[in-house]
């Protein structure tokens, strides 16, 4: 069964048997309702996208959101909204492949990826593309700073409707199968539950 589609939790065993302190790394149904129900901190970069498709989330972008809505909560999930999801139904335009065959979308920047591990509490990232990691990545290096520090990820999110700030909680709910690497999950925007600064 293709586990690595659609709207889906990527778990840290999805690149790594033994995660970065040493420990086994855990799989889908070892995720806990603890962390797939989560405050969203959620950062509009789509007009950024739309003058770059490959445009990657910056700690900078990360700073000047914290000014505007107060430091990233505790346990929350980092939310990348890009405006890709418009194109999700055209996959054509959604992976924006070029004439060598690489894919053009936007993504998390590794040194942000450094910064919510190393600086900030969060449960997991997620994002309204096809991968965390910008669409020329080779080596997938958010992926494994995300992955190998025990958190989650989600990719293929709608967004659409889903606006910018911190007063919005995720609940995700995906299919728990035992052992699986990654798992395709619905997950709710509950808007208006986590307490906005503005």
């Amino acid at each position: 069964m293709g586990c690595d589609v659609a709207t889906h939790i990527d778990s840290p065993s999805h690149f790594f048997e033994e995660i970065h302190d040493g420990s086994t790394a855990r799989c889908i149904h070892q995720l806990g309702p603890d962390e797939l129900v989560a405050k969203g901190a959620i950062i509009d970069v789509t007009e950024k996208v739309s003058k770059n498709n490959t445009y990657q989330l910056m700690p900078q972008d990360v700073v000047d959101w914290e000014k505007q809505y107060g430091q990233i909560p505790k346990r929350a999930i980092v939310i990348m909204k890009t405006g890709w999801g418009a194109r999700f139904n055209d996959i054509d335009r959604y992976e924006n492949k070029d004439k060598d065959g690489v894919c053009n979308f936007p993504g998390f920047h590794p040194d942000t990826a450094k910064l919510l591990i190393q600086e900030r509490e969060i449960v997991g990232i997620g994002i309204d593309t096809p991968s965390l990691d910008y669409g020329p990545s080779k080596n997938y290096p958010t992926h494994k700073i995300i992955l190998g520090a025990d958190k989650y990820q989600i990719e293929n999110m709608n967004l659409e409707g889903v606006e910018e700030g911190a007063s919005t909680t995720f609940i995700s709910s995906p299919m728990l199968v035992k052992g699986a690497p990654e798992s395709e999950t619905r997950v709710f925007a509950v808007v208006g539950t986590a307490g906005n600064k503005s």
